[in-house]
């Protein structure tokens, strides 16, 4: 390995260590406002490496009228690794969870159909400490992917299917793809996604 390479390894393996470890809620209705229920135009949350929970309560409305809508961006050499249910949620029968890609979810949420999405999935109670892009991988009618999900802008949907509010918390991991050529841009967006991370906390 040339001294070059060994520099980045180093330094990527540095900051890695530094946040890869930190859990860190980056969203929380309660204390940072409603989320959007408009999927034309989500609320962005950025998100840092690691562990980042996004915390939101939706329905309270027969047939889940209030929804939530966000989008979020993963860097180049990084890369989603899962998106798992936690604790906090509460669920009265099954929610739905769907996923476009972009900064925008297009599709009618009354039109009946998944064209459009990448993914989608019901979760329910024994959901919890579940990572729900695999089955959201397999959703009925969207395109369909291959978890972990690459750099690019991916629009979240969540809706609850019954009648009454409920609470959802999830974890989205954020990590490094494991390939030695992704190391040089992998630096520069260790130190982005920190930047992003330390002012959305900061505000």
């Amino acid at each position: 390995m040339n001294i070059h390479l060994r520099t980045v390894c180093l330094l990527a393996a540095a900051v890695a260590a530094n946040t890869a470890a930190e859990a860190a809620v980056v969203y929380r209705e309660v204390d940072n406002g409603e989320l959007s229920g408009n999927g034309l135009s989500p609320t962005e949350i950025p998100l840092g490496v690691g562990s980042n929970q996004i915390f939101g309560r939706m329905g309270g409305g027969g047939g889940g009228a209030d929804r939530d809508y966000f989008f979020v961006n993963i860097p180049t050499a990084f890369e989603l690794r899962s998106v798992t249910l936690l604790p906090e949620t509460r669920v009265l029968g099954v929610s739905f969870i769907g996923l476009q890609a972009g900064e925008q979810v297009t599709v009618n949420p009354n039109a009946g159909s998944a064209n459009g999405l990448l993914g989608w999935s019901h979760y329910g109670a024994g959901d919890i400490g579940t990572d729900l892009l695999p089955t959201m991988a397999q959703g009925f009618g969207a395109a369909g992917f291959t978890a972990p999900l690459g750099a690019g802008s991916y629009a979240f949907w969540l809706q609850e299917t019954g009648s009454g509010s409920v609470t959802w918390g999830l974890d989205l991991q954020v990590q490094p793809v494991p390939l030695p050529g992704a190391l040089p841009g992998l630096v520069s967006a260790l130190v982005l996604l920190q930047t992003r991370r330390r002012r959305a906390a900061a505000g």
